[in-house]
């Protein structure tokens, strides 16, 4: 079992990830509070999953490749990504 230090809600697994917050309660809503990065790229992002701060592709199938190339060129460019 393991606590959300900041919420207090319990998890079967250790360090599971959740969103501590209210639900977005429209497709637009939810849109609205994505990183820019994601909500410039909605359209092409549409069947793959999204997440705040996450893009999951699918381990099996195909992966657009150039997609890939501008998220990373715009985070690069926004300077939103990690610092070393």
């Amino acid at each position: 079992m393991w606590t959300c230090p900041k919420y207090g809600r319990t998890f079967k697994r250790q360090e599971q990830s959740h969103y501590c917050g209210k639900a977005s309660e429209t497709v637009d809503e939810y849109i609205a509070g994505q990183p820019e990065t994601v909500r410039g790229f909605s359209e092409r992002l549409k069947g793959y999953k999204t997440g705040k701060g996450i893009i999951q592709f699918p381990y099996r199938g195909s992966v657009q490749a150039e997609l890939v190339s501008d998220i990373a060129g715009r985070c690069y460019e926004t300077e939103n990504h990690p610092q070393d």
